[in-house]
């Protein structure tokens, strides 16, 4: 079985020289198929920064990111956008703090669900 995300020697790095900041210094990891990912840490520890990555929305300074069997560094921004709308659910701190958390997760399920079957119907 195939991971659904993998990840290898993942570095993100902003800036150059005396200013340069290295956000995530290495990170390797297979996500497989039925696992979920979890990600928690302090403030400025690279949480964005990786979700960022991982997402397609920004570039890693190097390494590897699969996602089903794709190289996320050799696609188009479009292609990336499509795989992102199917694929990926982000959830703020405060889900779960709102009035209705139940709703809200499941107005946004419903509407990933649509989508699928949306983009099934145009193939």
């Amino acid at each position: 079985i195939n991971p659904v995300l993998s990840l290898q020697e993942l570095r993100v790095a902003f800036g150059a020289g005396d200013t340069r900041a290295v956000a995530v210094k290495s990170i390797s990891f297979d996500l497989m198929p039925g696992e979920t990912l979890g990600i928690v840490g302090e403030s400025g520890s690279g949480k964005t920064s990786l979700l960022m990555i991982m997402s397609g929305l920004e570039n890693p300074t190097s390494g590897t990111i699969i996602f089903k069997n794709i190289d996320l560094s050799k696609i188009s921004e479009k292609k990336k956008t499509e795989i992102r709308k199917l694929n990926f659910v982000c959830l703020s701190f405060d889900t779960f703090a709102r009035p209705r958390p139940r709703a809200d997760m499941l107005k946004m399920l419903t509407q990933l669900n649509q989508s699928i079957i949306k983009m099934h119907e145009q193939t």
